[in-house]
């Protein structure tokens, strides 16, 4: 009995192991599914941890590093590990602490921002090669597949001079800090949503975030993004492109809390009128693509009345959700 008590977190961690090794090279080789692929990867190492500790859930995420040297390089490896692997282990810690559900997503964004952090830097330590010399490399193979693209499919209103100019180190150095802030809240979310599916079936039950439409961030994420919009117009005035790129960043990654809070707010109202759910789901998504594609005056709107609704709690909602 022993014996298969011993057995049970060893047998159970390789399996998992291999699952997450499989996600890995699926996120990292198959277009389209490789994107679902890479969300999830983190969610084989959080079930090892929760189930069987956090030296299981890191044993399983090496064993995955390991298994991945038969397929890539080393750098490679270790680039697809460090985001995944340190993503898992932090979910399945804060679980398995009984973390609130929105510290566990915070807790588990800050460990996907540092596995991000890591990749740059093994890739700079191992390679030599630097994050403007990535995006570079990226956004050469971008524009040859997008030529290849308009030879069989025919020209496009987007030039490859175009996309040089939307990927430009330039351009890219002021979107990519606050990019990868929210990627890591996107990554964070959804294995905490595959995870709060999945555990019960283990036995481990996990609470839900509230309901979208009851969404409310802290009134400090407000004041921080006024801060940084305050910053980024007055010390662009005096000409100091650093602080005024430090503020900007800033004020872009509050942006889409703040949009992500307007839009909550609209599917609050909307479903106390009666509208279906479907009706209202539509209509909140389209909101967020309004946001993503940068629709004139509405992103603006958007993140004025969601700073509004940090501070001004329209729905009456931080009683119930802080306390």
């Amino acid at each position: 009995m022993l014996r298969e008590a011993a057995a049970k977190p060893l047998v159970e961690s390789a399996l998992l192991a291999a699952i997450g090794a499989i996600l890995v090279l699926t996120s990292f080789y198959v277009p389209g599914i490789g994107v679902v692929a890479g969300l999830v990867c983190p969610a084989p190492f959080a079930v090892a941890a929760v189930r069987h500790g956090l030296k299981w859930g890191v044993l399983s995420s090496v064993v995955t590093a390991l298994s991945l040297l038969l397929f890539v390089d080393v750098v490679t490896a270790f680039s697809l590990w460090a985001v995944s692997g340190l993503t898992g282990i932090a979910f399945g810690y804060a679980i398995a602490q009984g973390f609130s559900p929105s510290k566990t997503v915070g807790f588990t964004t800050f460990a996907c921002l540092i596995g991000v952090l890591v990749t740059f830097l093994s890739l700079y330590v191992l390679s030599g090669v630097t994050p403007a010399k990535l995006i570079a490399e990226t956004t050469e193979i971008m524009i040859k597949s997008f030529e290849k693209a308009e030879e069989i499919l025919g020209p496009s209103p987007l030039t490859g001079e175009m996309l040089k100019d939307m990927f430009s180190p330039e351009a890219t150095a002021q979107v990519l800090p606050a990019v990868i802030l929210m990627t890591s809240v996107v990554v964070a979310y959804v294995n905490f949503e595959v995870m709060r599916r999945v555990l019960p079936r283990l036995g481990h039950d996990v609470r839900p975030l509230p309901p979208f439409s009851r969404w409310i961030f802290p009134d400090y994420l407000a004041f921080t993004g006024m801060l940084g919009f305050a910053a980024a117009v007055t010390v662009n005035v005096h000409k100091s492109g650093v602080l005024a790129n430090v503020g900007g960043q800033v004020f872009t990654f509050v942006s889409f809390f703040a949009t992500l809070e307007v839009v909550s707010l609209v599917s609050f109202f909307l479903l106390r009128l009666g509208f279906p759910r479907f009706l209202v789901g539509l209509a909140s998504f389209f909101m967020m693509m309004s946001y993503t594609t940068g629709a004139p005056g509405l992103t603006q709107l958007f993140v004025v009345f969601g700073m509004m609704d940090m501070l001004a709690d329209f729905r009456k909602l931080k009683l119930e959700v802080y306390g």
